[in-house]
């Protein structure tokens, strides 16, 4: 089962240079380590939380997590850095914390998919077919588009998707 990585941080303004530089070098170590499936670094532009950025690595099971924990030890070591005394120089607060599907199958955890498909050459609210409804509500869709949506992952039972379709006059 995958584990989770999150650390959230509060970074000053005039730690932020060195901050990214470090967390960029980290990033770049980790993604050579077995077991390692991704990981991102997000800059906050809006919200409430405090926490300004925010650091993710996905491991494919607790084996690869617990192992990649000790190469980071190993090499902050050869390298001579030590995280704690620089967030500390530089101001930085952060948490820490690692999360996993709650589920033994996966659960909540997995992706969702759709298919969509645009159809050309459509006037404004034609279909050419069932199945496909005006892209006109749609943000950045033009208005003579039209699509279909295929809900292929997800369980008419729990989503009601058919259902839904079918008041806009489609059939899934």
């Amino acid at each position: 089962m995958e584990r989770v990585l999150i650390d959230t941080f509060i970074v000053p303004e005039e730690s932020k240079a060195e901050f990214l530089e470090g967390a960029h070098k980290s990033q770049t170590f980790i993604r050579t380590l077995p077991g390692f499936v991704e990981g991102f670094l997000y800059e906050k532009k809006d919200g409430e939380n405090r926490y300004n950025f925010l650091t993710t690595a996905v491991w494919e099971n607790e084996e690869a997590f617990e192992n990649a924990k000790k190469a980071v030890a190993i090499e902050y070591q050869k390298q001579g850095f030590n995280p704690q005394e620089t967030r500390k120089k530089l101001k930085i607060e952060s948490v820490r914390s690692t999360y996993q599907s709650p589920s033994s199958d996966g659960g909540i955890g997995q992706p969702v998919g759709f298919k969509v498909v645009l159809a050309r050459n459509m006037r404004y609210r034609e279909l050419e077919r069932t199945g496909q409804f005006s892209a006109s509500p749609m943000q950045r869709i033009k208005s003579r588009a039209a699509t279909a949506v295929f809900p292929a992952h997800l369980l008419d039972h729990y989503f009601g998707i058919g259902k839904h379709m079918e008041c806009f006059g489609a059939k899934v």
